[in-house]
């Protein structure tokens, strides 16, 4: 079963806009996406899928992908596939 289907996951009933953050707020909706992404426990599956499906923005699996102070994109999608190999990144 793909992650984004699991019932196991704590994003199901979240709206999905909480997962790209955007304006003046931002930091403080990472952290909220992120602490949600965190104790899922499909975290390292969804992980793996972002890069599997080349998923370039949001919050992912706990890695922000559109956070301008880790590009290039490449160094985000470093960071998802310790989270796929369940290597904590943040």
């Amino acid at each position: 079963m793909r992650p984004t289907a699991s019932p196991k996951r704590l994003c199901q009933n979240i709206d999905p806009e909480v997962f790209f953050p955007e304006g003046t707020n931002r930091p403080a909706q990472v952290a909220f996406a992120q602490t949600i992404c965190r104790g899922c426990p499909v975290l390292r599956s969804c992980a793996a899928e972002a890069l599997r499906l080349g998923i370039t923005h949001g919050v992912v699996a706990s890695v922000d992908l559109s956070d301008p102070l880790i590009r290039p994109l490449e160094e985000a999608k470093r960071r998802l596939q310790r989270v796929a190999d369940g290597r904590r990144v943040c």
